[in-house]
């Protein structure tokens, strides 16, 4: 072989193993990227659920509606991003037992109106996250179980 196609060979080398490297780092750049993003996610959640278990036990009626609304916007945000946890079973879940817990706030403030709304969209949810029995009654079962661990402080004078 000539010296000249020696060194052509050389070089091909040289290069071939440049852009492997360069495509490799990039793809784990990328990666890295992606996986920040989900513990940025994840972090934020947790945030919020910590202000929200917060709210719920502590503050006036109010307060908890706006933190329960709060996490329902959260998880709209964060509904159909690429990446994120929050998966249809998640975000149906949440709505539901979110909606509920609204319904009771909003039945212990006598607005009945607002209270059946919420209660509506409740049973909506459940219908969406596939249960089979969506009745107010399955649902208020399933939410008072929840509601065991996280009471709402503001219910507590008339439960």
């Amino acid at each position: 072989m000539k010296k000249w196609k020696k060194v052509l060979l050389l070089f091909a080398g040289i290069a071939f193993v440049a852009t492997a490297c360069f495509i490799s780092w990039s793809y784990g750049f990328r990666q890295g990227i992606r996986a920040g993003g989900l513990t940025s996610n994840m972090a934020e959640f947790t945030l919020l659920n910590q202000h929200m278990t917060d709210q719920l036990a502590n503050a006036n009626c109010e307060g908890a509606k706006q933190a329960l609304n709060d996490y329902l916007k959260h998880l709209d945000k964060y509904r159909d991003v690429k990446g994120s946890f929050i998966s249809d079973t998640v975000y149906y879940g949440d709505k539901m037992l979110t909606h509920v817990r609204l319904a009771w706030i909003e039945e212990h403030m006598e607005n009945h109106a607002e209270a059946q709304r919420h209660m509506a969209i409740a049973k909506e949810a459940c219908t969406q996250r596939k249960w089979e029995d969506c009745s107010e009654e399955k649902v208020v079962s399933f939410a008072k179980r929840w509601e065991e661990k996280n009471p709402i402080g503001c219910l507590s004078s008339k439960k």
